[in-house]
């Protein structure tokens, strides 16, 4: 199954790794186009446009074929999606997600938080005991938490990430 590219998933995935313009260039590499089309495409200047291009391909998000014309010798590069890295990189980026929010579960389950009224810390307990359950950052009175509800949106995005590695497979 091809990457869709319009999936906000993919989106916020490539514009995180890749920021919002290089995201735009490697969407217009979609069946092969050279650079000053897609310069043309984005109203972005050619010379951008190759930067970001070299950038994707050192990635390996993009690759290019070479035609060299014989009367001039004159190259020009036609840059593709590369699917497979693509679905690579994406698969890895959240199993390296899934992996932080499964570590962050276990301490919800494993510890008793308590919190800043101003919201500046987030304490275990063991730590909590260590400032006499004053704020490091403030000094305010820290508050015991209940992680219930937390726990739950954790178990959530992480059932949704496990989905969305099992898509990439």
């Amino acid at each position: 199954m091809p990457i869709d590219l319009e999936d906000n998933r993919i989106q916020e995935f490539l514009s995180d790794i890749l920021g919002e313009k290089a995201f735009k260039v490697a969407k217009g590499c979609e069946g092969g186009v050279i650079d000053k089309d897609i310069s043309d495409e984005l109203g972005i200047d050619v010379s951008e446009i190759r930067a970001l291009l070299n950038q994707l391909h050192y990635k390996g998000v993009v690759s290019y074929t070479k035609e060299k014309a014989d009367d001039t010798n004159w190259c020009t590069y036609t840059w593709f999606i590369e699917e497979g890295k693509l679905r690579k990189l994406i698969k890895e980026n959240w199993e390296e997600k899934l992996e932080g929010l499964e570590t962050e579960l276990e301490d919800e389950e494993k510890y008793v938080f308590f919190e800043c009224k101003k919201g500046c810390e987030r304490l275990p307990f063991e730590l909590a005991v260590e400032y006499d359950f004053r704020c490091p950052k403030c000094s305010s009175e820290l508050n015991n938490v209940d992680s219930d509800e937390r726990k739950e949106e954790l178990k959530k995005r992480i059932d949704d990430i496990k989905e969305m590695v099992s898509e990439m497979e």
